[in-house]
């Protein structure tokens, strides 16, 4: 008891970008099947913070979030639809933090790919339909969610190469759909000659590719 009793409290005593590392750790760890009891002790051996069983429910089930901004918990287990996402914000996709919160965004002349990431994002995010598709006035089509918790895993450049090899298929076709696509060519000695190509400024991204 005596050393629960030393241990610093959690909630709104603690900063917020504090709160918020916190309030993601809970929701991974509890996606990983761990109870609040062994939530609670690896976040005080991670971040000296005692969390009340409590507030892990307010957390976990979305009563109470530590956010200023509209909160899409997203499903980062690696999967083929996160790979799709993580293509994407390496290509015709961005993210960015601005006062109105995290976004991720992607746009694009075709709208298939588009209608693509936009069911990706659904399903990430757990909800029955497909984000929704725009068309820009220069024609261009658009889809975007508003999540602290994906901007932040899409940051990682760590876990855009790992995707990238966990689901080469996916993340190289959405890729390649955004920033290259086939070309063909004569040679000299008259033979066709095709290949696909893809531009990028990530250079250990497209070795990554390429090997």
């Amino acid at each position: 008891m005596k050393e629960e009793n030393n241990r610093k409290p959690g909630g709104r005593k603690l900063s917020y970008d504090l709160r918020v590392r916190l309030f993601e750790e809970v929701l991974n760890l509890c996606d990983k099947g761990l109870s609040y009891d062994e939530i609670r002790m690896q976040i005080f051996e991670r971040y000296g913070v005692w969390l009340s069983k409590s507030h892990l429910s307010y957390w976990v089930r979305g009563i109470h979030v530590p956010l200023n901004e509209s909160y899409n918990r997203v499903n980062l287990s690696p999967s083929p639809e996160l790979a799709i996402i993580a293509a994407a914000s390496v290509s015709d996709g961005s993210i960015e933090e601005c006062v109105d919160g995290a976004f991720f965004d992607v746009k694009m002349k075709d709208r298939e790919p588009v209608e693509l990431i936009a069911g990706c994002l659904a399903k990430l995010t757990g909800k029955p339909e497909p984000y929704h598709v725009g068309k820009l006035g220069d024609g261009r089509y658009y889809t975007e969610i508003q999540s602290r918790m994906l901007y932040n895993y899409l940051r990682d450049e760590q876990n855009i190469i790992y995707l990238l090899h966990a689901y080469p298929i996916e993340f190289i076709r959405m890729f390649v759909e955004s920033e290259g696509g086939p070309i063909g060519y004569i040679t000299k000695d008259g033979s066709f000659r095709g290949c696909i190509c893809a531009y990028n400024t990530k250079m250990q991204l497209l070795y990554e590719i390429c090997n």
